[in-house]
């Protein structure tokens, strides 16, 4: 299973954006695999000048901004950052959001949540890797 990503788009320059991450709620579950009560998986917000690509370990672009330098083992972290429009030559391009955990084999349900001082950010999922043309 590959990590979710997203496009974000910023049509304006010098525009605040702060991406919010919620993990799924694991207090008084039980994991399957190991009969433990479930703990928050460490998580983290990356965020890609990758011309609008899925960031691989190939194409990875630029690391632009990641919510702090490791993951976060806690149910809720914030990306918060000032963008400039991102564009080549004179299209505007969406940034890639990447959400991931720390471990590979960790699956959670998340909400991802988008603010800016302006009105005009949109996020949108990008698709499974398997459903992308090359």
């Amino acid at each position: 299973l590959k990590s979710p990503q997203f496009l974000l788009w910023v049509p304006k320059k010098n525009t605040q954006v702060v991406i919010n991450l919620i993990q799924e709620e694991v207090k008084g579950q039980i994991d399957e695999k190991t009969g433990q009560p479930k703990q928050y998986a460490a998580i983290t917000i990356q965020l890609y000048a990758n011309r609008g690509r899925r960031v691989t370990y190939k194409k990875r672009g630029k690391l632009y901004r990641r919510d702090n330098p490791r993951c976060s083992k806690t149910k809720e972290i914030t990306l918060q950052t000032r963008l400039p429009r991102y564009a080549k030559k004179g299209k505007l391009l969406p940034w890639t959001v990447l959400i991931a955990t720390l471990n590979p084999n960790v699956r959670r349900d998340f909400t991802v949540r988008v603010f800016s001082d302006r009105g005009d950010v949109s996020i949108e999922a990008l698709p499974p890797p398997e459903s992308q043309a090359n």
